[in-house]
Formats: structure tokens, sequence, C-alpha cells
């Protein structure tokens, strides 16, 4: 049924773009934490070289 082809092909597409959007969320989400955890070490290097 052609009806049936379609609805699958859209439901394809519609996974692919959710797909595609999160792979970017958990690249930026890794990067963002890659940042914030050199942040925090030099923080704590720098208490711990004053005391």
């Amino acid at each position: 049924n052609f009806q049936d082809c379609l609805l699958v092909a859209i439901f394809a597409d519609g996974t692919w773009k959710f797909i595609q959007k999160t792979t970017m969320i958990g690249w930026i989400t890794l990067l963002v934490t890659a940042f914030v955890t050199e942040l925090h070490v030099d923080q704590i290097r720098s208490v711990f070289s004053i005391i």
C-alpha cells in the first residue's frame, strides 16, 4: 500500500532528524563538560598551592 510506504518514510525521516539532533547535543554537552572540568581542576590546583 502506497500510504503505508509514505508513513514509514515520514517516520524514518523524523527518526533520523532526532538522531542527528541528539548527536549534536551530545557532542556539545561533552565539550562543555570537559571545559568545566578543566576550570575546576585549575581552581583546585590553585587552592592547594596556597595551602
